[in-house]
């Protein structure tokens, strides 16, 4: 088992003992603007955190998730939304 953090992406990577390899990715500055943002990677389904200035946002209330697609109810400037989330 490996545990390697890239500094220049942000990214952990985790390589099991079966050889699979499980990817996390913190504090992404997420790209877009308004109510539609695109994260760099899909991340595994329920792994997301999403924060708005600081503030974790609540999956289906204050947020959706398609793909890598983030679609908020409020409307945020370019900058405003962070995520955690992991990726295989």
């Amino acid at each position: 088992m490996a545990i390697v953090f890239n500094p220049f992406t942000g990214t952990f990577d985790f390589t099991g003992t079966g050889g699979s390899t499980v990817n996390f990715v913190i504090n992404e500055v997420v790209s877009g603007s308004g109510t539609s943002f695109t994260l760099a990677n899909t991340p595994t389904t329920g792994t997301q955190e999403i924060y708005a200035l600081g503030q974790r946002l609540t999956p289906t209330t204050d947020y959706t998730i398609s793909g890598k697609n983030i679609t908020t109810i409020a409307t945020w400037n370019a900058g405003d939304l962070l995520a955690d989330y992991q990726y295989s």
